[in-house]
């Protein structure tokens, strides 16, 4: 379903996908990633980055207090994405994205309790946060990547 120019609503209910236009000249790119006017914007309270090398999957991670956009700077990364609301009507559904930061750049922004991860595909990438709560670490709730909760497989262990 489209809510808005660009952003539509995912095979999870509370998953919105934002396409990424990117503005290239002879000097490199410009990209415009969120507005406060754009559906569901709650307002930010943090801002985050982080680099994460090749091969390297970073999963699972879920909050219950805090809504959250994620998206790809620089790299080709898979973003995962996992219902953990027990009455949700997707509870359980897992939907993954492959994100080049050239080619097709996104930014996801799900609900609270939606189970979140992502694995560096070429790399190394940056990956940027925006939270609408300053991070607390009493609502940050960790599942192990290759749980048997969650019907997903990130691939091999990455050799560092």
């Amino acid at each position: 379903m489209e809510l808005g120019k660009d952003i539509l609503e995912t095979e999870i209910k509370g998953l919105r996908v934002k396409t990424l236009k990117r503005f290239v000249d002879e000097r490199g790119d410009f990209r415009e990633i969120v507005r406060t006017t754009d559906p569901g914007f709650q307002g930010f309270s943090q801002l985050s980055t982080s680099v994460v090398y090749e091969g390297i999957a970073k999963a699972w991670h879920l909050h219950w207090d805090q809504t959250e956009s994620m998206t790809c700077f620089i790299g080709i990364v898979k973003f995962a994405f996992c219902d953990r609301r027990k009455e949700s009507s997707t509870y359980n559904k897992v939907i993954d994205f492959v994100v080049d930061s050239r080619a097709n750049p996104m930014l996801f922004t799900f609900e609270p309790g939606i189970a979140h991860g992502y694995r560096v595909i070429h790399g190394p990438a940056v990956i940027g946060y925006l939270t609408n709560r300053i991070y607390d670490p009493k609502d940050q709730f960790r599942v192990d990547p290759n749980s048997p909760d969650i019907n997903y497989y990130w691939g091999p262990p990455a050799v560092v």
